[in-house]
């Protein structure tokens, strides 16, 4: 029941009456007025909340394929399907549904909660997420039935790719009656077990790989042996593992987890600490070097002390090289690239893989998801 009155030659909708007694205005709860010698309520001040709605969260899973750098890879999604509904079938007193998710790892506990999600979804695109709108307040069908069960996907307009993280997800809704009463809350929990991309199908390898070529490049040309970084001639290091790294991603696409390349300096007469500069190549044996060998990426990975073994992480750069395979091998540089000199630390000589089987050697611990 609605009382207007009318400003401007416009008939507006009354919120709350008031009236004048003795001097004093005071809000009334009801209005009547008189038709055809009968007394009819036309305005009911109304403080009741509605009862709370119902929802529903579904888990939809996915299974699709797709195809990388030539292979059919399967992959899997998840995403819910969330579903409101009245308790007490439609209702005309309703003005909208309110849908908040998780905050701060806890169900939200008010409808002015901070996981308000404004913007719309594709199949109700003219409300926000968050609201579903009814008895003529709005929104793409404003005069929708509330007592219909009616969907929305989290995350909003969810893809077959999309994904959820495991452990407890929080909803919980309210209803608001065009009063501006809102209800109680209802909230519901839904437990998602860990990523299907995690527990199906990822299989772990570990793997080291031992050159099969060691030597340097004086002045470009392959002379095997000993690792020098030096200058007059420009000399640099260069380790080759044939097909090697091949294996890396045979059975479907890689995920690298860890990469180390180990180093064994020789008691040379250079600095007593040394700075180690790596690269790449895709050169699988000395045949296959041209007269202008690229060296890339080359990166500053630590230093190394004379007489020193040490492990050193591979940079992020070379891992992503490994898991696209196209990295074939590694070498170590005689300068930092990023400076025109080379200084006395920027010398030193590493053992050849026939003073050490372990010289240039290199761990990879991966997943490859078939």
């Amino acid at each position: 029941m609605t009382i207007h009155y009318k400003i401007a030659g416009a008939w507006t909708q009354i919120t709350r009456p008031y009236v004048k007694r003795s001097g004093a205005w005071t809000p009334v709860k009801e209005v009547w007025v008189k038709r055809s010698g009968t007394w009819t309520k036309s305005f009911e001040y109304d403080v009741t909340p509605p009862p709370p709605p119902l929802i529903s969260v579904e888990l939809v899973e996915t299974k699709y394929t797709e195809v990388v750098s030539g292979k059919t890879v399967t992959r899997y999604g998840r995403y819910f399907k969330i579903g409101t509904r009245s308790s007490t079938g439609d209702d005309n007193d309703i003005k909208r549904f309110r849908v908040l998710s998780t905050y701060n790892g806890a169900a939200p506990t008010t409808q002015y909660g901070g996981t308000y999600t404004a913007a719309a979804a594709s199949n109700y695109p003219n409300e926000p997420w968050s609201d579903w709108h009814f008895n003529g307040y709005g929104g793409s069908d404003p005069d929708k039935n509330t007592g219909t069960w009616r969907y929305k996907t989290w995350p909003r307009n969810a893809t077959r790719a999309s994904q959820l993280t495991a452990g407890t997800h929080y909803f919980t809704i309210w209803a608001e009656d065009l009063d501006g009463n809102w209800s109680a809350g209802n909230g519901i929990a839904f437990v998602v077990p860990k990523s299907v991309t995690d527990s199906v199908t990822a299989i772990k390898k570990d793997a080291r790989f031992q050159p099969q070529y060691s030597g340097t490049l004086v002045s470009n040309a392959f002379s095997s042996g000993k690792l020098t970084q030096g200058t007059s001639p420009t000399r640099t290091g260069i380790w080759m593992y044939g097909g090697s790294f091949n294996i890396i991603g045979q059975q479907g696409t890689p995920d690298i987890r860890a990469a180390q390349i180990y180093i064994q300096r020789e008691n040379d007469t250079g600095a007593a600490t040394a700075n180690v500069y790596l690269y790449w190549h895709e050169y699988t044996g000395p045949g296959g070097i041209p007269g202008a060998p690229v060296r890339k990426n080359v990166t500053k990975i630590g230093t190394i002390g004379k007489g020193e073994s040490k492990w050193f992480d591979i940079p992020a750069v070379m891992v992503t090289a490994m898991e696209n395979r196209t990295l074939k091998g590694f070498g170590l540089y005689h300068k930092d690239p990023a400076k025109a000199s080379v200084f006395v630390e920027d010398y030193s000589v590493v053992q050849s893989i026939e003073t050490s089987v372990r010289s240039g050697e290199v761990r990879v611990i991966w997943y490859e998801t078939p």
